[in-house]
């Protein structure tokens, strides 16, 4: 990308390496090489998504293409009185979103929202909201969002409640 972005009436450009931003001020003099660079605090491995932002919408992901990164099994026990357990596995390093919603499409719990290696993991979920009241009786959905360097995935697993 390019542009003003320090508002100095200069032209910069900036891209993204492995693991960090960097700008190029065109403008600068040849004694100095005209870059800045910084760590990108608070994102994933590759840059794509940022890990510690507070995300309140459903979206859309691009399909990925080629095998599956990640495996996610339905809940256990399901259905439930109020505690249970959502597994997955994931293939290679990524940015992992575990929510439960409603049957309206409301998030009720956020379980998971961070950085991964790759491997099995177990979450378990006691059947409360994100104030810690219990869930009434119904529906609900437990959606996991994977995103990694190349690909981005979505899954979905639905689980009952009975009081």
């Amino acid at each position: 990308a390019s542009g003003d972005i320090d508002l100095d009436g200069k032209v910069e450009v900036v891209f993204l390496t492995d693991s960090e931003l960097v700008v190029l001020d065109v403008n600068n003099s040849l004694e100095s090489d005209g870059s800045k660079r910084w760590p990108m605090y608070g994102h994933d491995a590759q840059r794509t998504n940022c890990a510690n932002c507070q995300v309140d919408t459903v979206t859309g992901l691009e399909p990925s293409f080629g095998p599956s990164s990640v495996s996610f099994a339905a809940p256990w026990p399901n259905p439930s009185s109020g505690n249970s357990v959502f597994s997955y596995q994931l293939q290679v390093r990524a940015t992992v979103s575990l929510d439960v919603f409603d049957a309206r499409g409301r998030r009720v719990r956020t379980l998971v929202k961070e950085e991964q290696e790759p491997g099995d993991y177990q979450v378990g979920w006691s059947g409360e909201d994100n104030a810690g009241s219990k869930v009434s009786s119904g529906q609900y959905f437990g959606r996991l969002l994977v995103r990694g360097g190349t690909f981005a995935e979505q899954h979905t697993r639905k689980l009952v409640i009975t009081h």
